[in-house]
């Protein structure tokens, strides 16, 4: 290993505090001019209830989504990244990794698989913090690899 390739690394990815946040924030987005909009005009038609009815399903959205995400480990070897859930035995190899955002403490990441099929995860330092750089720094080396944008050692005589 040279010094710029990042470590192996095992880290797990379970439910995500910021992500349950994330989504509640999005839904108060949508309840709250559906409020403002009845208490302006004081009617009870269609169009509000049709609101309303958007505002529940995506209450229940919300709940579907949270109690259905993915846990398991992101696996990276030093070459590929690969993905093993812990609820089924899923394990993927070869996974095209994406950095959507690094918030230092949190990484949303998205991972493609070669069938076409795309998972967002959220990872968080406080899920291991003993192995966050390490994390941190696989997810960005590999990035810059995929991007062939790795740095070469030279050796000078």
């Amino acid at each position: 290993m040279t010094k710029h390739n990042a470590p192996a690394v095992v880290y797990p990815i379970k439910r995500s505090r910021s992500h349950w946040w994330f989504l509640l924030g999005l839904w108060f987005g949508g309840l709250l001019p559906m409020l403002l909009w009845h208490l302006n005009t004081m009617r009870l038609d269609w169009r509000i209830g049709f609101g309303c009815v958007a505002v529940l399903v995506s209450a229940w959205k919300l709940q579907t989504v949270w109690h259905n995400d993915i846990t398991g480990h992101l696996v990276w070897d030093g070459s590929c990244w690969r993905w093993e859930s812990i609820k089924a035995s899923i394990v993927s190899d070869e996974l095209k990794l994406s950095v959507v955002a690094d918030l230092q403490r949190l990484l949303v990441v998205v991972l493609d698989e070669k069938a076409g099929n795309r998972f967002w995860l959220c990872a968080e330092r406080s899920a291991f913090p003993e192995r966050w750089l390490d994390f941190r720094r696989a997810v960005h080396s590999a990035s810059r690899m995929a991007n062939g944008q790795a740095e070469i050692d030279h050796v000078s005589s």
